[in-house]
């Protein structure tokens, strides 16, 4: 792992983005913030990188239990627990709050001002950042995946099917208008598509199907859905070949 000092010419708090190698053997998975990048090893340890302070370049967060995952945002932190604990951070360098959910938590998305939590049994719940409870969200289908944009959010069921809600200023929420839902609502553009991932960038989304086709939408202001069309349009399959493999996996900035 290494830091990048793009910023030392503003200000000299920044130093702590100097070159310093990280041995990453143990890693299994690394999560990438504004500022800050977190990862988490092997045994179970979380580790920030960064901007924290200009001493420290890995310091270890959460619980002393085991982590199985750890998400960041613009600044706040989660962290799920191999027990399915969760655990929220209004902010990278403060220690995470442990949160009260209906069940153990299996992933987390984190958006601007909240995070959308997928529990182990299918169901979800919304996370406000300012308040810190946990709000129930109805949806009738268990749930296998979620994702977050600025301020929209996705779900895709077990059933394949992509389910958007939030705000729509840029159509990113896929539903051919530009109107806000607060609900989940059925993305119908991509009807009897079976959809394997998704992802969301901060106003544009896409979902990948069984058959390797990528779809994207939402805003396309500096060209992030990869095809020559105006903001706001529906689902489009960009037939994406990466010779001679499948695409396995998309994610968003």
């Amino acid at each position: 792992y290494y830091g990048l000092d793009k910023f030392k010419c503003f200000t000299s708090l920044f130093a702590c983005f100097e070159k310093q190698p990280f041995d990453s053997s143990d890693l299994i998975s690394v999560h990438l913030g504004r500022f800050n990048a977190v990862s988490v090893s092997a045994t179970g340890t979380a580790y920030l990188h960064g901007f924290r302070d200009v001493h420290e370049q890995e310091h270890v967060l959460g619980p002393k239990e085991e982590v199985s995952k750890a998400v960041l945002g613009t600044r706040p932190v989660c962290i799920i627990t191999k027990s399915g604990d969760l655990l929220f951070g209004n902010d990278v360098g403060c220690q995470p709050d442990r949160i009260s959910t209906e069940g153990p938590v299996e992933d987390v998305a984190l958006g601007n001002e909240d995070a959308i939590i997928l529990q182990r049994d299918g169901t979800m719940g919304r996370l406000l950042h300012s308040t810190l409870n946990v709000q129930p969200i109805s949806l009738f289908h268990k749930v296998a995946a979620v994702a977050c944009g600025m301020a929209h959010n996705l779900a895709l069921t077990y059933e394949g099917v992509v389910f958007t809600w939030g705000c729509s200023n840029h159509g990113e929420l896929g539903h051919g208008t530009l109107d806000s839902e607060e609900a989940p609502k059925v993305v119908e553009a991509l009807e009897g598509i079976y959809i394997r991932k998704i992802a969301a960038g901060g106003w544009h989304s896409a979902a990948l199907s069984d058959c390797d086709d990528l779809y994207l939408w939402g805003w396309n202001e500096s060209g992030q859905l990869g095809i020559l069309r105006p903001s706001g349009s529906r689902p489009h399959k960009d037939s994406v070949t990466v010779a001679p493999l499948p695409l396995l996996f998309t994610a968003l900035g």
